[in-house]
């Protein structure tokens, strides 16, 4: 009863006529008053005509599950019979043209035709493909985590081979295991499960094999209870550090603060501890428009072992909005880091509404803004992160807030508790911040700040550098103080390149450090340099079954002959406050504003392993006044120069920011000096110079250069 294409005139015609115009006809009349329909007439089509395809199936891709039709045009006398064929073999039930599939499944796809006959003939059509699409992963079974007792600390075998996949496709698919064992070494590893279907779905699971118990239980790092005496009001943060506020395997430890903030003991209101409301308590209050943000980080990166944990009270500023926060932020790579800004860790952030946010790999939100109804604060916040390493490998974070499980994420199941941090860790500096938008002041406070950790063996720094002929940087390697207590530990530390550096006492490229029992906890091994390039130091083969933390330490050495002493500034840092001092092999215009990196344990942005352009150790210069008389300059002398070659001395300089209209940065030979000797010269002066109003910094790092030529 379908309307016929085209027939819309008083007369039907049929040119020539074939078997499927068969059947009954009708016709509708209708104008702009109304309509009436005529009676039906049959129309029976005569003929001794043989089954033909008039239109040839077309080829169909669906995915698993959805419905389909193949469908032929045919023509011939009727009755017509119709069987559909998948590779050539009749298909049971598909027996009607047009035919329909409801659900599709894998088993339908290959190529199909129709064969249509009657009782004076057949005919069959061309062949269509159906494609039925996969695009369902694997599922991964049996990855649960595991834990089993330690058999030798070089490893202990675990076998994985319960955890497998199957795919609705595929059936039993291999699966990938990184790392694939058998060996595991004490303590804790993360492991990746991958499966991939031949049709290119993927999927992944993570599950941890911990090799214990370890022979010493969980040990607190670092603890600051932020406690200060009575009469010790709205002191700096690092007041007191070493007088019973602060305890731990790692403590005392000062902290670094922003740029543009006093620094290395000097009050500022915006981080300050004994404050009169809020006393025993770090107290953060920044200032909005401007300065509307403080943070405060242990001038310490915390990679003693990847499997840690952060607790701390917070007290975010009440009934204010979303905008104004405290925050912490772990494995950032730098000090003072934005909660959102952190390159490869992890930003939690309390707001002022109670709603929380969960940020990584700077600025992508896991979770915002999310209410999170809790008693009023303070709380009492607790981060576990359990992973193999600090080198990128898959992290395990899980959080608590007074207790209560902390979602971290989202996915299509809901909130997610324990958030599998594909990309992991490989840094470690904890700051704690707050932040104000709203116009006027906040204030937030912490309390109690503690980091505890699997103890482990680790190496500290992770990175130095040094140059051809000398010895002045060191290894320290360090063991847990509860298991040298009872037993002597020993530990290997395996040299990749011994012919660029080697450490003091080294064989083959091999060093075993040994631990007495009740001895001391840390042993510190002299760096030669040797030639130019990198060597990495990693340790191994410890002789109890506890886990290796820490990184491998990287050595750079430079191997240019050494026409500058002290080039690179690479030399212990000054103790005590203010925590810089004179510079060796240098001479200093302003001794009391100009010297070598602060102390490591004041903190600030010019501090060991710091966010300035070297990274380690600088030199900086302070400018007092609005003349050149007031300069900061240091100069030193430069040997070993032959007359007739140029010589290029290069640098890295920055200032700070708002000091750029009073700023320059110089260098140039000063003087000569007569030869010492035939064909070579003394050696000549060479100034570092700044221009007034310059403090020190860390914004930018701008390459300068200079060429002479001795005479």
């Amino acid at each position: 009863n379908a309307p016929g294409a085209g027939a819309t005139s008083a007369t039907l015609t049929y040119n020539p006529v074939a078997f499927s115009n068969g059947g009954p006809q009708f016709v509708i009349v209708s104008n702009a008053v109304g309509s009436v329909t005529s009676t039906v007439a049959t129309l029976t089509v005569l003929g001794n005509t043989p089954p033909s395809i008039t239109s040839q199936p077309t080829n169909v891709t669906v995915l698993k599950g959805q419905p389909l039709t193949l469908a032929a045009g045919v023509d011939g006398s009727p009755p017509l019979s119709f069987q559909w064929r998948r590779g050539g073999l009749p298909v049971a039930g598909a027996t009607t043209n047009p035919y329909l599939i409801s659900s599709a499944a894998y088993a339908d796809q290959g190529t199909w035709d129709l064969v249509v006959t009657n009782s004076f003939g057949a005919a069959t059509s061309q062949v269509a493909s159906l494609t039925v699409l996969d695009v369902t992963p694997p599922v991964i079974v049996n990855a649960t985590n595991i834990a089993v007792g330690a058999v030798s600390p070089s490893g202990t075998p675990v076998s994985l081979a319960h955890v497998t996949a199957t795919d609705d496709r595929d059936g039993g698919t291999p699966v990938n295991l990184t790392p694939a064992g058998p060996l595991f070494p004490p303590g804790l590893t993360v492991v990746t499960a991958t499966a991939t279907d031949t049709a290119g779905n993927s999927t992944s699971a993570y599950f941890t094999v911990t090799v214990g118990p370890a022979t010493v239980s969980e040990q607190t790092n670092f603890f600051d209870s932020f406690n200060v005496p009575e009469f010790d009001y709205n002191e700096d943060i690092n007041h007191r550090i070493a007088l019973g506020r602060q305890s731990g395997v790692l403590a005392p430890l000062g902290y670094a603060e922003l740029a543009t903030r006093a620094q290395y003991g000097q009050f500022d209101y915006l981080s300050r501890v004994g404050d009169f409301t809020y006393p025993g308590t770090l107290t953060f209050e920044p200032f909005s428009p401007s300065p509307n943000f403080a943070s405060a980080t242990p001038a310490r990166e915390f990679l003693e072992s990847p499997t840690f944990a952060v607790e701390f009270d917070v007290q975010p500023s009440a009934g204010l909005g979303a905008s104004d926060w405290a925050a912490v932020a772990i494995g950032s790579p730098y000090p003072h880091v934005f909660p959102d800004a952190t390159v490869s860790g992890l930003g939690l952030l309390f707001r002022g509404n109670n709603q929380i946010s969960v940020i990584q790999n700077q600025g992508q939100y896991l979770l915002q803004n999310h209410p999170f109804t809790l008693p009023a604060p303070p709380y009492r916040v607790r981060l576990e992160v359990e992973a193999s390493a600090f080198d990128g490998t898959p992290a395990l974070v899980r959080g608590f807030v007074n207790g209560i499980p902390l979602p971290l994420s989202t996915n299509s199941s809901g909130l997610v508790y324990t958030l599998v941090k594909t990309n992991g860790f490989v840094n470690n500096f904890i700051v704690l911040s707050g932040y104000a938008q709203n116009p006027g002041a906040t204030t937030h406070t912490f309390d109690n700040f503690t980091v505890t950790a699997q103890p482990s063996i680790f190496a500290f720094p992770p990175n130095l550098a040094t140059v051809v002929g000398r010895s002045n940087q060191s290894l320290t390697v360090t063991v847990p103080p509860s298991l040298v207590a009872t037993s002597a530990v020993s530990v290997v530390i395996s040299n990749s390149q011994p012919a660029v550096a080697s450490l003091a006492g080294e064989a083959g490229g091999l060093l075993t450090l040994s631990f007495a029992a009740g001895g001391p906890t840390t042993k510190s091994v002299a760096i030669l340099g040797k030639s130019a390039g990198s060597a990495m130091f990693t340790l191994r083969d410890p002789s109890v079954a506890v886990p290796l933390g820490g990184k491998p330490v990287t050595v750079a050495v430079a191997g240019l002959p050494e026409h500058i002493f002290n080039g690179s500034f690479e030399e212990p840092p000054v103790p005590g406050f203010p925590g810089y001092g004179p510079i060796p092999g240098w001479t200093d215009s302003l001794t009391t504003s100009n010297g070598i990196s602060p102390n490591l344990s004041m903190g600030g942005v010019l501090a060991n392993n710091s966010t300035s352009g070297h990274g380690r150790n600088v030199a900086f210069l302070q400018s007092l006044g609005l003349f050149s008389a007031f300069d900061g300059i240091i100069g030193t002398t430069l040997t070993n120069l032959i007359p007739g070659r140029v010589y290029q001395v290069s640098f890295l300089a920055n200032a700070q920011q708002g000091a750029q209209a009073h700023f320059r940065e110089s260098v140039a030979p000063a003087r000569t000096t007569p030869p010492a000797s035939a064909g070579g010269w003394g050696g000549a002066a060479l100034a570092l110079s700044r221009l007034p109003r310059l403090r020190q910094s860390a914004i930018g790092n701008r390459q300068s250069a200079i060429s002479f030529r001795p005479m």
